[in-house]
């Protein structure tokens, strides 16, 4: 049994519609709490609004009084009223897995919180995440908002080039752990500019990497880019999966590295939908399985 926490997204590409199919497709059941509305697309999104409050603690409450959920998805978390409501929550029923993506803007470029939710996402959340999975954007925003004193006097600055990448994300890794993260993921990080680093060399076609940091180790994933346009709600389908694996009983490790050839089967079988004129959605359901979660 899966809770996802996060946003609708109209066009289903993304959001909460991608948690749901993702869940199902690799055998979990997905319930849901809303946090957002949005109206969207695959050209981008036109509007927000978040839920009320009190419709939130009410979505809440019904999913956990009915049914035994042992892993969370959380996503688009608008306002740091709703963060506080999905922190007492986690706190009063203490699901086993937490994984959290911090969603900040949309893929398009719409801001999707408000600025001072940062802060509070990682005081009042981190303690409780399983997992925490930023791409590169995100970790940055991260570490701009609550990076410590000894972080910034290492790295006084956030610009990025290709003497410091490597080192920046796994120390900014290093603090999202220190903050409360069990595990950290940063994602889709592109490796084009960069030569032989810390052990970690790609081939010219092996240009992007997820680095993940697990029980104090760093573990570094390589994948070669998909050149297409269908890559709406990849981040939203990875954690979620995640969430999923980890119900199944995988380890961190293991749930990581499914979910990640998961996600890129289904970018691979996309390439030739057409569905909507901009940046349309993948294929989740190009091998599905069975349902395994029973609660």
């Amino acid at each position: 049994m899966v809770l996802t926490i996060a946003g609708s997204d109209s066009g289903a590409g993304a959001g909460i519609q991608a948690d749901v199919k993702s869940i199902s497709a690799n055998g979990g059941y997905a319930v849901t709490v809303i946090t957002a509305i949005t109206a969207q697309n695959t050209n981008g999104v036109q509007n927000v609004l978040p839920v009320p409050i009190n419709l939130v603690e009410d979505q809440l409450c019904s999913v956990f009084k009915d049914f035994s959920i042992n892993s969370v998805k959380i996503g688009m978390l608008p306002n740091t009223e709703i963060v506080k409501v999905v922190a007492s929550t986690l706190n009063k029923y203490k699901p086993k897995f937490v994984v959290l993506d911090p969603v900040m803007v949309s893929s398009s470029g719409k801001i999707l919180m408000e600025q001072d939710v940062i802060p509070v996402i990682v005081e009042d959340l981190f303690p409780y995440c399983t997992l925490v999975t930023p791409n590169l954007d995100e970790t940055i925003s991260i570490m701009s908002n609550v990076g410590s004193k000894y972080f910034f006097k290492k790295h006084n600055t956030l610009n990025i080039d290709d003497t410091n990448l490597i080192h920046v994300i796994k120390d900014s890794a290093c603090e999202i752990h220190k903050l409360g993260a069990d595990n950290v993921l940063v994602t889709g990080v592109s490796y084009d500019f960069l030569n032989n680093q810390d052990a970690v060399t790609l081939s010219k076609n092996e240009n992007l990497i997820d680095i993940l940091l697990s029980s104090n180790n760093f573990s570094f994933s390589r994948k070669q880019k998909i050149l297409s346009k269908n890559t709406h709600g990849t981040g939203c389908s990875l954690s979620s999966t995640i969430a999923t694996n980890l119900a199944l009983g995988e380890s961190i490790v293991d749930a990581v590295e499914l979910s990640q050839k998961y996600v890129y089967e289904c970018i691979l079988s996309s390439q030739n939908l057409k569905i909507g004129t901009g940046c349309g959605p993948i294929n989740h359901f190009f091998s599905p399985k069975s349902l395994k979660v029973f609660n």
